[in-house]
């Protein structure tokens, strides 16, 4: 019955983005994952870029072509004002526009909400931002962002860029209410997403103390919930539930030097077949 809720509630997530004209100005990662989710969906995306062209196809020609696939890709120097003109045209048949340019970078390319809404008043606009006001206008990026919430672990880059990635999934839910409040009102609105402000509830397990540092009960604290090094390679263990710490407890015990010791005993894949067979979950460390 779950699957065939989800199943319903994908296909009217793809009724309201089916055929909608998606207009990016979007670089780099959170813009193109929006807009890679919203050509999912049934939406047609046109990307413009600057004459230098998008800076992730440089560091990484294969995710740059996973992003922007079946998308139509135009070079436009919107400093030209040929260019700006074909700009515009584009904009007459656009249902949403997309940016992730700081504010005052918009302004010197003479792309204004304001100005915009009073010329296609059906259009909406979705602008991506780091931080909200009054910090709309700093530099930063994804790194800079996990800095100020905690995040990070000196000296260890995180693995995925958290902010860029919670920002496109918040920009996913705003486009959503965006098209919503066009079909209430019949004319366009405008929403901002902060990348960096996108990360507040997914930082609440660490605010609230359940995670982030080893004297928390999901950073370490609990032998039940915790990484063990094998005789080969690292397990994860997660038997958090009553069930689930009942059978650990049984074989392995509680006191974390032992159940250290056992781990040492055989290697990660080993172990991982013990837990399948024990319905535990504890996995191989990939």
């Amino acid at each position: 019955m779950y699957q065939n809720h989800s199943q319903c509630f994908k296909l009217f997530i793809m009724q309201v983005f089916s055929g909608k004209n998606i207009l990016s100005l979007c670089c780099n990662l959170p813009g193109p994952l929006l807009a890679h989710r919203l050509q999912i969906l049934g939406a047609s995306i046109t990307k413009v870029e600057p004459p230098s062209g998008d800076p992730l196809k440089i560091y990484n020609q294969n995710f740059y072509n996973f992003l922007n696939q079946k998308q139509n890709i135009i070079n436009l120097n919107l400093k030209n004002p040929s260019d700006y003109i074909q700009f515009k045209n584009l904009l007459k048949n656009t249902d949403l526009f997309i940016t992730s340019n700081r504010p005052k970078a918009l302004e010197k390319l003479n792309i204004i909400w304001e100005s915009l809404h009073q010329e296609f008043p059906q259009l909406c606009m979705l602008m991506i931002v780091g931080e909200n006001s009054p910090h709309e206008n700093e530099s930063g990026h994804d790194l800079t962002y996990q800095a100020k919430k905690g995040l990070l672990t000196p000296p260890q880059i995180p693995l995925v860029p958290w902010a860029d990635l919670c920002g496109a999934q918040e920009a996913l839910i705003q486009s959503f209410i965006l098209f919503a409040l066009k079909e209430q009102t019949h004319f366009g609105h405008l929403k901002r997403v902060s990348l960096s402000e996108s990360l507040n509830s997914f930082c609440l397990p660490k605010d609230f103390g359940l995670s982030g540092n080893q004297n928390s009960y999901l950073g370490g604290l609990l032998p039940q919930y915790n990484i063990y090094e094998t005789k080969m390679g690292w397990v994860a263990v997660a038997c958090l539930e009553p069930h689930f710490l009942k059978i650990f407890q049984l074989e392995m015990g509680l006191e974390i030097e032992d159940i250290k010791n056992k781990f040492l005993q055989k290697s990660a894949q080993e172990w991982e077949a013990w837990a399948k067979e024990k319905d535990l979950p504890i996995v191989k460390i990939i």
